[in-house]
């Protein structure tokens, strides 16, 4: 074997070898700090404990990297803080909504059940869209049956309901940098 073919050989073996992209590298970093600063913030800044939270972020971070490894996001700065003011304006909203519901019984609540196709892929983007959506006004997540989730919602408003998850999967499918695939015909809406 002369050296050329040993060169490609070895490139060709280096090729094979997985490794992460920019992409994945800058959510893994994205983990750790955030990890690091919710130790900083659960420890209240105490310097003294850096050393033992730097032994507990790093095992926290190989195991998730084992039970979720990182992938490549397309988040920027701008993209999370629309997100998170997003989630901060429903979440307000949703418990003024659910307050008021209670403490005036005139207000109308006719419980309902309602199916939605999950179109985001598991992992992350799912997951963000599950948590978000118990925190829209009068709606939880109640089950995943196949290929579809089960929502609870405290007022049945019709296809409103439909156009909020649409709504929500558009903003968590931006927010990841996913295609926004065109919105699933709507049979039977409710469960």
């Amino acid at each position: 074997m002369d050296t050329g073919d040993a060169r490609a050989s070895a490139q060709e073996g280096r090729s094979r070898t997985p490794r992460l992209d920019v992409g994945a590298w800058k959510s893994a970093v994205a983990r750790i700090v955030f990890l690091a600063l919710t130790w900083w913030a659960l420890c209240d800044g105490d310097p003294s404990s850096l050393t033992f939270g730097l032994v507990v972020v790093g095992v926290v971070s190989a195991v998730s990297f084992v039970l979720s490894p990182p992938r490549r996001h397309a988040w920027t700065p701008l993209s999370v803080a629309g997100f998170a003011l997003f989630f901060l304006k429903g979440s307000v909203h949703g418990g003024f909504d659910v307050a008021k519901r209670a403490l005036s019984p005139s207000l109308p609540i006719s419980p309902v059940f309602v199916r939605y196709p999950i179109r985001l892929p598991e992992g992350a983007p799912q997951t963000l869209f599950r948590i978000t959506l118990s925190l829209m006004p009068g709606t939880l997540n109640a089950d995943v049956e196949g290929g579809e989730l089960v929502v609870h919602a405290l007022v049945d408003r019709g296809q409103g309901i439909h156009e909020e998850l649409e709504d929500l999967e558009r903003r968590v499918r931006r927010l990841f940098g996913l295609d926004v695939p065109a919105p699933p015909p709507r049979e039977g809406a409710h469960a």
